[in-house]
């Protein structure tokens, strides 16, 4: 299984790294769309800054999301408080979307761990 991981790992770092040389992106499966050149001074420093706060901004709930599972014993994580101060009430389905993938991934570690020992 392992092999596997890393060999469809490799294959997808190969696809980006061509797809970053040629200039394009992957939309869903099948398509790619051109990247548009920034230049400077054109309005597209300023385009490339919105979509860096939408980035930003995406990041900032999702922080706050984990924050508020956190707090509410999902799981324990002691360095969330660092990054998060504060957070408003989310919906449990968010909670238990973040549970699962943290348990997710936990589990998967952990038998990784035990069959490589």
């Amino acid at each position: 299984m392992y092999v596997c991981i890393v060999v469809c790992l490799r294959v997808r770092e190969k696809e980006r790294e061509r797809e970053r040389e040629r200039g394009e992106r992957k939309i869903g499966k099948e398509r790619a769309v051109r990247q548009p050149a920034t230049v400077p001074g054109a309005g597209g420093m300023i385009k490339d800054m919105a979509d860096d706060e939408a980035i930003q901004a995406t990041n900032d709930d999702a922080s706050e999301c984990k924050r508020y599972a956190v707090q509410l014993g999902y799981w324990c994580d002691p360095f969330i408080s660092l990054f998060v101060k504060q957070t408003a009430r989310k919906a449990p389905e968010i909670n238990r979307g973040y549970y699962a993938r943290v348990k997710g991934i936990e589990l998967f570690v952990e038998n990784f761990l035990k069959v490589s020992v």
